[in-house]
């Protein structure tokens, strides 16, 4: 059975583990980036920029064995290019909608600026950053601030022996 988009980001859950797992998540998320090879080829167009992409992006495929090092490698890839190319949200947003939408106008939003900024070094920390606020922190909007409950004539702020409400 193919996985699902949130199985491929964040994995299933434990209880549905087994023991080969990991070998059929690379070969799912090598499906994945080779579907995400030809669709670069139509975006960038003929030249420099997108024969060093397709080098770097085959790599992904090519040259790492399946290990946990190389599922966060591959995953960081995927969220990277759910977070660029509308392709790629338009194909997972047929069987994953919610997830496609929070990813796209919330969580990759906050994520994917900083693993850029640090020249994607950890890819671990933008798969596991961007898990956090997809399932932990979902009602968190960015730039939001909850506003505090107003403080009546019946209430005094205070602290220590003296303080009253």
């Amino acid at each position: 059975m193919p996985f699902t988009l949130r199985e491929l980001l964040f994995g299933k859950p434990l209880n549905m583990r087994h023991k080969n797992d990991v070998q059929e998540l690379c070969d799912e998320l090598d499906a994945c980036l080779r579907g995400i090879i030809e669709l670069l080829e139509g975006e960038v167009g003929k030249g420099d920029a997108l024969e060093q992409a397709m080098l770097e992006w085959r790599r992904l495929v090519e040259d790492y064995a399946p290990s946990f090092q190389s599922v966060a490698v591959k995953r960081a890839a995927l969220l990277f290019s759910l977070h660029t190319l509308e392709d790629v949200r338009d194909h997972f947003r047929e069987t994953d909608a919610e997830l496609v939408a929070d990813l796209e106008s919330r969580v990759l939003q906050l994520t994917t600026p900083r693993w850029v900024s640090d020249m994607a070094q950890n890819p671990e920390d933008y798969v596991m950053s961007t898990c956090l606020l997809t399932d932990l922190w979902s009602d968190l909007q960015p730039g939001a601030r909850e506003t505090p409950p107003p403080i009546g004539p019946d209430v005094r702020v205070g602290c220590g022996a003296g303080a009253r409400g």
